[in-house]
């Protein structure tokens, strides 16, 4: 278990926190106040001696593209467009997306997977229209800056 404070780069100025505790590594960018960053460590240090663990906590998990299409399908579609294209959207989502994609993270999905599932209903004679609309779903569900990656 330990704190170190460190300047990195060397002579840059920018202070950061480099935790070890129990195996488990992290790094914490303070910035250009030494003081503050001597400051923080002696916050730290006493907390994982209390077992106060939240500073070695992650990023809450993303939600599975089910999770996030079904918040995206009843909290943007359904009170702002006509119920058949709820129903429609719905329909696509479940019987075409969701048992590809649906267990993935929202995060964790690639363009090469959705261009992987197209082709795929393609390859099972589904009409470009269809296909087309599957993609132009799951496009439009997609959190900003989550499309195409």
């Amino acid at each position: 278990m330990g704190v170190k404070v460190r300047e990195r780069p060397q002579g840059s100025g920018i202070w950061w926190l480099f935790i070890d505790h129990q195996g488990t590594r992290k790094a914490k960018k303070i910035g250009r106040d030494k003081k503050l960053a001597l400051e923080a460590a002696k916050k730290i240090e006493a907390k994982l001696a209390l077992g106060d663990l939240g500073v070695m906590a992650d990023k809450p998990k993303p939600p599975s593209f089910k999770e996030y299409a079904q918040l995206w399908l009843e909290g943007y579609i359904k009170p702002l467009r006509r119920e058949t294209t709820y129903e429609r959207y719905q329909s696509i989502l479940e019987h075409h997306v969701y048992p590809v994609l649906g267990k993935v993270p929202i995060d964790e999905i690639k363009r090469s997977e959705i261009r992987h599932l197209l082709i795929n209903l393609l390859k099972k004679g589904f009409s470009w229209g269809t296909v087309c609309l599957v993609r132009d779903v799951i496009s439009q569900c997609a959190p900003p800056g989550e499309a195409g990656n």
